[in-house]
């Protein structure tokens, strides 16, 4: 039993409805007084004060309020089998949304005490049961859970058409598998009016070794996931059913490659990061690549093309040729990656590798094959093991590998299919436009370039959290100044406000409910740099003013980078690097740790290109910002830029008064004199 309710303040409300003489009583008490209705009322009297003992705590951070603010209210709901409705009425309110999240772990990432991840202030979560594995069979035990989470629709699991996609990885589970499940939904709804021949779903796809695992954990669980988006404003959960397949290529190439040449595989998709591209500091495809190499000696015909494809573009190609072959309508390719106008991209990667395997099929390939651009959006954290026991513990669920993501979704797209294609713009957050350039670049630029250049300082500065990095008023200003700089290089966006956007980035990024890991960001800099920044720095040094100003926030961030591909921290610690062009850079970057200034400018020369290089100030720059990294520290560096943003901006509110004071002045003298008078005098109201 918790603590007496005498020792409780500020609980005026219920000692109105609870007697005096009875506050204290126990069960004994009440029964021998014939008072046995009273004992409901002080269940809910006791857990209620443990519940606000427990969520005062958490508001301070305190383990066990983190942990148990929905945890009183379920045993208190145990305790009562079926209080009337005035009882009802006095169990106490879920907090409301927008309440701030309990202090992040110490920031030397010393602890991962993730209690504010685990469980949300306006969790749901039920009485405890036993989790049940997630299968299609167990859907039915699982809705009678009532935990709240949404199932696939009875026969919203069939498809006609289907999405081939390569790499089947978080990011697409999140997103375009979400998107797709969400117009199966639609579809399965009464009177939707949708027929057999409009309803998509994907097949997945996967070609390299990692991508086993996620082959058997989906064929284990009739390819459903959990997918959970958390916020500040709440938290919703569903289960997506659009993977209805999932081919490892390598355990069955023949069977694979039969199935992606079927006439019911409309679009290939991928999403295989940066590095899956295999493309140089140039943007071309980068033949000397092992697998690349591989691909292209096996290489066996314009009918047959590879027997075993070992990379994306070798599977496409070979498929592309078997349909030609065979008379089937090629499909359209369509890039999910974050690259700069990614679409093109993939269709240059390509048209490279038929060059090299088989040139005199590259114009049947740009005659009949269509590639669309397009913008793809949500923030979605690595699934580790801390969100399977959320799944299991709040939702009844035991899934292998679920997701974690924000609530927010965009998907701007080209619309250029040549073989049908799904009617993604029912689906909230989704736009078919001709111009998707402008919002690449956006988000390209101003999140993807910023979430690379923020983590390496902020795991320079000791955090191991995105939202603990951005409570910190040091990295969070750097963050802001960085986008200032680089926003410059954004073309205007259809009706968008990019200072709005960039505040709603801030925001974003500072989510504390999907545990961001810094160290995730910091993988694959080199590749990411290259997509993201590059051509920013390009319009920068031939666009701008001449000679171009040095920008000093992405001066800082590449220096961030350079330190931290040493491969120690400012701590001495090791840092597990995980970037492929580790064996260039880190050789460069131990260089300049050790003062090397012509190593330091060579880093810069692999990692940009010559171009880049050449922009001596712009190097110079970036070698000063490591030079103050190393001797003052990287928190305390970036404490002197957000002072000095600091001062700066009270310099411009001080100019923005006078400028107000002068306004004010003129607007005095457009005024009638008597106007003027009235109001010196009191009179005017304005």
């Amino acid at each position: 039993m918790a603590a007496p309710a005498s020792s409780a303040s500020a609980l005026d409300g219920l000692d109105l409805i609870t007697p005096a003489s009875l506050r204290n009583a126990d069960k004994g008490d009440l029964h021998n007084l014939n008072l046995k209705g009273y004992e409901k009322l002080l269940v809910i009297r006791e857990q209620t004060i443990k519940f606000r003992n427990d969520y005062r705590n958490w508001r301070k951070g305190r383990a066990q309020g983190a942990a148990g603010e929905s945890h009183h209210v379920t045993n208190l709901q145990r305790h009562i089998a079926d209080p009337g409705e005035k009882e009802k009425s006095l169990l106490p309110a879920a907090p409301a949304a927008g309440l701030p999240s309990a202090p992040p772990p110490g920031a030397d990432g010393s602890s991962e005490d993730w209690l504010k991840f685990l469980h949300n202030p306006f969790s749901a979560k039920g009485p405890t049961q036993e989790a049940l594995p997630l299968r299609a069979k167990n859907l039915a035990a699982v809705a009678a859970m009532k935990h709240g989470t949404a199932l696939p629709a009875e026969g919203s699991r069939t498809a006609t058409n289907f999405i081939a996609h390569i790499g089947v990885g978080g990011f697409h589970r999140s997103h375009q598998a979400y998107s797709v499940h969400q117009l199966m939904q639609m579809a399965a709804a009464p009177g939707s009016g949708v027929v057999d021949a409009d309803k998509w779903g994907i097949i997945g796809v996967g070609l390299m070794p990692w991508d086993r695992k996620m082959h058997d954990v989906l064929t284990e669980q009739d390819y459903m996931y959990t997918l959970l988006m958390r916020s500040k404003q709440g938290s919703d959960s569903c289960v997506v059913g659009s993977i209805l397949d999932f081919l490892f290529v390598p355990d069955d190439p023949d069977g694979s490659l039969a199935t992606l040449c079927q006439p019911s595989t409309r679009i290939i998709s991928l999403t295989v990061t940066e590095k899956g591209y295999y493309r140089n500091v140039s943007g071309a495809l980068d033949t000397t690549q092992p697998l690349i190499q591989e691909d292209a000696a096996a290489w066996g015909g314009p009918d047959v093309g590879i027997p075993a494809p070992k990379t994306a573009f070798g599977l496409i190609a070979t498929v592309l040729c078997r349909r030609r072959a065979a008379g089937t309508p090629p499909v359209t390719v369509m890039s999910c990656d974050n690259l700069p106008m990614n679409g093109d991209t993939v269709a240059s990667c390509m048209f490279d590798f038929f060059a090299l395997v088989q040139p005199d099929l590259v114009d049947w390939v740009k005659a009949n094959v269509s590639f669309p651009n397009s913008m793809v959006d949500r923030i979605t954290p690595a699934t580790e093991d801390k969100h399977r026991a959320l799944i299991s513990n709040e939702f009844g669920i035991t899934d292998g590998w679920p997701v974690v993501a924000e609530p927010f979704l965009q998907w701007v797209i080209e619309d250029n299919f040549v073989n049908g294609r799904p009617s993604f713009e029912k689906v909230e957050g989704v736009l078919f436009t001709d111009h998707v350039k402008p919002y690449e670049f956006m988000k390209l630029r101003l999140l993807n370039s910023t979430h690379s250049a923020l983590s390496y300082v902020a795991y320079l500065a000791g955090h191991r959290f995105v939202d603990d990095a951005m409570a910190d008023c040091d990295v969070a200003n750097f963050t802001r100044c960085y986008m200032r700089e680089v926003v410059a290089t954004v073309p205007q966006v259809p009706g968008i406000d990019l200072d709005d956007y960039q505040e709603t980035l801030m925001a974003r990024f500072g989510n504390p409910y999907i545990k961001d890991k810094i160290t995730r960001l910091c993988e694959d800099g080199s590749q990411k740099f290259q997509n993201t920044l590059l051509e920013a720095l390009h319009e920068m040094l031939h666009d701008g003013p001449q000679p171009p100003p040095v920008p000093k926030m992405v001066a800082l961030a590449l220096a961030g980078y350079m330190r931290f591909m040493a491969g120690t921290d400012e701590g001495r610690d090791a840092i597990e690097i995980k970037d492929p062009l580790e064996a260039t850079l880190k050789p460069l970057a131990q260089g300049a740790l050790g003062g090397d200034a012509a190593a330091a400018a060579q880093f810069i020369r692999e990692l940009l290109g010559e171009e880049i290089a050449a922009w001596t100030d712009f190097v110079d720059g970036v070698w000063v910002q490591y030079q103050a990294l190393l001797r003052s520290g990287t928190k305390t560096i970036l404490g002197e830029h957000r002072l000095e943003a600091f001062d700066k901006l009270d310099e411009e509110i001080e100019l923005m008064k006078r400028k107000l004071r002068r306004m004010q002045k003129e607007r005095l003298m457009l005024m009638p004199r008597a106007a003027r008078e009235r109001m010196f005098s009191g009179v005017y109201a304005d």
